[in-house]
């Protein structure tokens, strides 16, 4: 019942509208017996080929057929659901003066999260290792008339990572975060959307907090961690780091619910900077 009421609740009724929540809810309904088989919401992703949202006072749109065309992928309803109707990175965050922020999209996929950036804050980059991406993303902003933004391709890390630098193609690079934020901004405070598919820990190893102010970030477990970086992940150790850089932190599960660490079930953390 929690995780259809963050799919088909309130908020998702008013980022729909009316008559796209009365569309999604029959098609919930006509697949409900493969929804219950499959225990995922997945059968109504196709249910718009193209869409209009609102989202805290603005207005999206976003060619969903355009989009999985172009990454070759057929999820991306299942991010809009993510992003907009669960608002897993923005719910509950007061985003007075975020029009002065530097955000920085750490795993931007098809640019989601990054459209929606791109209205709230001064500036995205928007970071991915994969460049299939970036026609989605220069699709979905130009879509909705967003010039404010740069795409990055590569990976957070240092030159050390050897595992991973040869293999990058040639508009991919090894990404130090740190010298990055310092290069794009001037002043501005920086806002940080993380979910770089267990990088994060990596990634906490590396970055200055000093360069921080907020951060929200998906947290991974380590059986859901492919590759080099399976077993080099410490939740701990991000929520120390966060700790003794002045951070208040805030944990929760996949479905919103706030819980406390050691708990196993932390998927998404959400970061301040105490002044």
């Amino acid at each position: 019942m929690k995780k259809f009421l963050l799919n088909f609740g309130i908020n998702t009724f008013f980022v729909l509208g009316v008559i796209n929540y009365i569309i999604l809810l029959f098609n919930f309904i006509l697949r409900i017996k493969k929804i219950i088989q499959q225990k995922k919401l997945t059968p109504i992703d196709n249910t718009f080929k193209r869409i209009s949202l609102k989202f805290y006072n603005n207005r999206f749109f976003i060619n969903i057929e355009k989009l999985n065309y172009l990454c070759q992928e057929k999820d991306t309803f299942g991010l809009i659901r993510e992003i907009f109707f669960r608002n897993v990175y923005l719910k509950n965050l007061n985003l007075k003066n975020f029009n002065k922020f530097i955000c920085f999209d750490l795993g931007c996929n098809r640019g989601i999260f990054s459209v929606i950036a791109s209205k709230i804050f001064k500036f995205v980059i928007c970071i991915d290792l994969q460049t299939k991406y970036n026609k989605c993303i220069d699709e979905i902003m130009s879509s909705n008339n967003q010039k404010n933004y740069e795409i990055i391709n590569g990976i957070i890390g240092s030159l050390k990572l050897l595992e991973f630098k040869n293999k990058l193609g040639a508009n991919q690079r090894i990404i130090n975060i740190n010298e990055l934020i310092k290069n794009k901004s001037n002043g501005e405070k920086i806002f940080l959307k993380i979910d770089i598919e267990g990088g994060e820990f990596r990634l906490f190893d590396e970055i200055d907090l000093n360069l921080v102010n907020i951060i929200v970030m998906e947290v991974h477990n380590d059986e859901d961690i492919q590759g080099a970086l399976k077993g080099k992940g410490s939740l701990k150790k991000i929520l120390d780091k966060l700790n003794d850089n002045n951070f208040k932190f805030l944990c929760f599960d996949e479905r919103l619910n706030k819980i406390s660490y050691p708990d196993t079930n932390i998927s998404f953390v959400r970061a301040i900077k105490s002044n």
